[in-house]
């Protein structure tokens, strides 16, 4: 009746996450099924991740590195850290969810000096929310910090909703398709 304890590294030269990902067509639940893991809550692992090239989806990810800790139906993940997007990321967060019915999140993700047209082009999430972002062209950072309930669709619910971020640059340009028309007309 006590929790399971254990500690894991894992060290790879290259780890290939893309065969365990379910695909759009196998993504979506049905109404009897959820989308969200549920974490136990009789386990207290400790894991740290030290990878050279990690894929998932369309991501790749260099010199992957982080701490996670797996206790009180809980994920904890403390600076994972990693080069992308001709940049560097961070996450740091919890994902508790004792069922898999309801999981509360709280992440921060940080992006330092990111290019802006490989993100655009990398993360559909970015062309959606900020379309004339995709004439542009230099380097940003970003920091987003958020908490939400998610429910068995992964979609958050609404009111638990709270999220803040900012977008920096000192060297970013942009120039539309139509301004570009415009100016070879003149």
């Amino acid at each position: 009746d006590t929790p399971l304890v254990g500690r894991l590294a894992l060290t790879s030269e290259t780890l290939d996450l893309r065969p365990y990902m379910a695909d759009d067509d196998q993504a979506a639940a049905t109404p009897e099924q959820s989308s969200l893991a549920a974490v136990p809550d009789d386990l207290d692992l400790k894991m740290s991740l030290r990878a050279g090239t990690v894929y998932a989806d369309d991501y790749r990810l260099e010199r992957v590195k982080g701490d996670v800790r797996v206790t009180n139906a809980t994920i904890h993940m403390d600076d994972i850290r990693a080069d992308t997007l001709g940049g560097k990321a961070t996450v740091r967060g919890t994902y508790k969810a004792p069922t898999d019915q309801q999981a509360d999140v709280d992440m921060t993700l940080r992006l330092t000096t990111i290019d802006i047209s490989q993100a655009m082009s990398t993360v559909d999430t970015f062309a959606r929310v900020v379309p004339v972002a995709k004439a542009a062209r230099g380097r940003v950072t970003f920091t987003s910090a958020g908490t939400a309930t998610l429910g068995p669709d992964l979609a958050p619910a609404l009111p638990s909703l709270m999220a803040n971020g900012k977008v920096g640059s000192s060297s970013m340009r942009v120039q539309p398709d139509w301004l570009t028309a415009v100016t070879k007309a003149l």
